[in-house]
């Protein structure tokens, strides 16, 4: 048999009498069955009996070979009585309460690099006037506008719409133009139109798109640039030459401390509620902001 231990210290009854049953085993017989056996030791005779399947056997141990282990005294004890906690200690100092801590935030400074005015003269220099005859010269800037740009200044809405020149004209990149407030007039092929201030100034920065939608008398799409234009906006561009005068454009409305902007290729449309109705819509100063960029003025 295959013996493992399963509990111990049991009595039964064996030969007439109770006899202490010193171990009570699990046996696995050769054929693979497995039945519970008791091993029971007389210790006054010395004799081993065993029981396992219904079958019993008794066997006669030398005298002096087999030690009896008393069973276990079970005694009722008494719940131990809870120990009480520790009473309270009494505090040996006023308590004080915590101290504020006040942390100052210092904001750190960025540092913003400031153009520097190139060497020599530049063309946004103040000017003197030149002959009345072919030129306009305007005090409060100190440049003249003429032949070309005066003609084109004046007959597309002038001050109202352009702003004062900031620059003489001069040759840039091989091309004639000339600084307004509010624009870069360009002569090329034998004609004056505005340049891509408003694409120059917004080179590197990015402006969400709009997907593609069905154009519709107030509000068109434009494919080319992923923007669309609407509203007052669209009007106006529309009154003032459109595409051919301020290119698609490069970016929807968006609202800065309740006025509207937009920008477009060669503009940026600025709509304030402060101004008179009917003039409300006015171009953002890109041709001073461009020159400032430069350093040439403050």
């Amino acid at each position: 048999l295959g013996l493992q231990t399963v509990r111990d210290d049991i009595v039964v009854r064996s030969l007439g009498r109770d006899t202490p049953v010193r171990h009570v085993f699990a046996a696995t017989t050769a054929e693979g069955y497995r039945s519970p056996a008791a091993v029971a030791i007389d210790s006054s005779t010395a004799r081993v009996v065993i029981s396992a399947d219904r079958k019993l056997w008794s066997y006669q141990v030398a005298s002096g070979l087999v030690a009896n282990r008393p069973l276990p005294t079970v005694t009722n004890a008494a719940p131990a009585e809870p120990t009480p906690p520790p009473p309270p200690l009494a505090p040996t100092a006023t308590a004080v309460p915590p101290t504020a801590v006040v942390v100052q935030v210092v904001p750190t400074a960025t540092n913003t690099p400031v153009p520097v005015r190139p060497a020599g003269w530049l063309p946004s220099d103040p000017a003197q006037p030149l002959d009345p005859a072919i030129s306009d010269f305007f005090t409060n800037t100190k440049h003249n506008i003429k032949y070309g740009f005066r003609d084109y200044w004046l007959n597309n809405g002038g001050v109202a719409r352009f702003g004062y020149p900031v620059s003489e004209e001069f040759e840039e990149n091989g091309v004639l133009v000339q600084y307004f407030e509010r624009v870069r007039l360009e002569y090329r092929e034998n004609k004056v139109s505005l340049g891509l201030l408003g694409a120059e100034l917004t080179a590197g920065k990015f402006y969400r798109t709009v997907r593609f939608f069905p154009s519709e008398d107030t509000n068109v799409y434009f494919g080319p640039t992923q923007h669309s234009v609407s509203g007052p906006f669209l009007t106006f561009w529309r009154d003032n030459g459109g595409l051919n005068t301020f290119g698609y454009p490069l970016s929807e409305s968006f609202n800065v401390d309740g006025s509207e902007y937009q920008w477009f290729e060669r503009a940026r449309f600025e709509w304030h509620p402060y101004l008179p109705e009917g003039q409300r819509i006015v171009l953002g100063a890109i041709g001073t902001e461009a020159l400032q960029k430069r350093g040439w003025i403050k």
